[in-house]
């Protein structure tokens, strides 16, 4: 009884094993099934040699059963096929460790993306010279310390940072005490503290009074006519940002240095009463002048370009508006050599003066000569200062009268000869 039930247990497991299809991890490990139907080797237990017959003649006997299969942990042999689950379930802890092996050999090659960050111009290099360059400086510097917040995280980074563009005066003025730590001296109190740095740099190259200075400059600005009020925001905010005034002085004094044309058309509305709406009523005149002027010059080049256009298209009334053109011309010169009475004046006058001063045969009159003869003037032209002999007047009125008595075809070469 004890053998029928063994072999039938062997048998059950015996077509278990050749029904379930084998995963690859596994098939190493097993072997093919005898054609006699006997028990399949492992690999586990060195390919043991099927058991030998019961008997030299008689039937084989049943086979051994093996205490690997058929144990089930008691030791007794009566196994219940545990082992057998047993091994898929290794089959399957293996398939598993080396599916997590694969996945995680993956994630390992697969490169790991670099961190992006934007592109921050770096500040201008400051050298101290204009106090008023210092606080956009330290702008710049913070929006860098912003992009890269991992670089900056020390004070003494960012100490480092701005140190590297400083230049000149300002440069300077930090050197002795970086010479020192490199001398291995006690470095200062800014040298890992950048609130101390900052403090550092406004004391000795920001402004003295920075709130005097922006009451001054916002009280002197004002908007041109021919700009664009944004301009004027930008400077104004600036400026106030650094002021405590209150809502009703910011509102006077924005409106003081607004040109005229939007502070006319604020006077049609009424003004505001903050700051904000009053900003906001001044941005929204000042875009609709601008869009105006530009309607303007779109429609007077469109005229221009009409007006060329139909000259082209009628020719004759182009050469009746030159020809027009032309004979205006003498008209207007006649009017212009007409049109200057204080000249006529100047020279009436003039010939009046030397009718009384000269006799009908070109002398000056003996009145006259007494005249000059008082006054002591020459008494060629009237002039002071010199006498009729060494008047130009005189000397060149000579010549012209020598030069028109001058035989005509003689040359002054012969009058020179003769005279000597």
């Amino acid at each position: 009884m004890s053998f029928t039930r063994t072999e039938t247990q062997r048998t059950t497991q015996n077509s278990r094993r050749a029904g379930d299809q084998e995963l690859p991890t596994a098939t190493a490990r097993r072997t093919t099934t005898n054609s006699t139907g006997s028990a399949p080797a492992r690999s586990s237990a060195g390919n043991r040699p099927p058991n030998p017959p019961s008997g030299p003649s008689g039937p084989p006997g049943p086979p051994n059963p093996d205490p690997d299969d058929n144990d089930d942990g008691d030791g007794n042999g009566n196994g219940n096929g545990d082992s057998d689950s047993n091994d898929h379930d290794d089959d399957d802890h293996d398939l598993r460790g080396d599916l997590a092996n694969a996945i995680a050999a993956l994630a390992n090659s697969v490169a790991r993306p670099r961190t992006q960050h934007s592109k921050v111009r770096e500040p201008d290099q400051f050298d101290g010279s204009d106090s008023r360059k210092l606080r956009s400086f330290l702008v710049q510097c913070q929006l860098n310390f912003n992009d890269r917040v991992t670089a900056f995280a020390s004070d003494k980074a960012k100490v480092n940072y701005v140190l590297s563009f400083l230049k000149g005066t300002a440069l300077d003025w930090f050197e002795p005490a970086l010479l020192r730590i490199q001398e291995g001296g006690f470095p200062p109190a800014w040298f890992d503290n950048y609130s101390a740095f900052v403090s550092e740099l406004r004391t000795n190259f920001g402004p003295h009074d920075p709130v005097g200075d922006a009451e001054a400059d916002i009280e002197a600005l004002r908007m041109r006519d021919t700009q664009r009020i944004t301009k004027y925001i930008v400077e104004f905010n600036r400026l106030s940002s650094q002021l405590e005034w209150n809502n009703s002085a910011l509102c006077h004094q924005y409106y003081k240095g607004l040109p005229s044309r939007i502070k006319d058309d604020i006077s049609r509305v009424g003004k505001p009463k903050t700051f904000v709406e009053m900003r906001k009523l001044s941005q929204s005149i000042d875009a609709r002048y601008w869009e105006r002027r530009s309607e303007v010059s779109r429609e007077s080049s469109s005229h221009q370009k009409s007006e060329a256009s139909s000259s082209k298209s009628n020719p004759d009334k182009k050469k009746a508006s030159s020809s027009h053109s032309s004979s205006s011309k003498p008209s207007a010169k006649s009017s212009s050599s007409n049109s200057n009475p204080k000249q006529k004046s100047t020279q009436s006058s003039s010939s009046s003066n030397l009718s009384t001063k000269l006799t009908k045969d070109g002398k000056i009159t003996d009145r006259e000569r007494q005249r000059r003869m008082d006054n002591n003037l020459c008494l060629y032209c009237g002039g002071s200062g010199h006498n009729a002999k060494d008047c130009h007047k005189a000397s060149n009125a000579k010549a012209r009268a020598a030069k028109a008595s001058k035989p005509e075809g003689k040359s002054d070469s012969s009058d020179t000869s003769k005279k000597s």
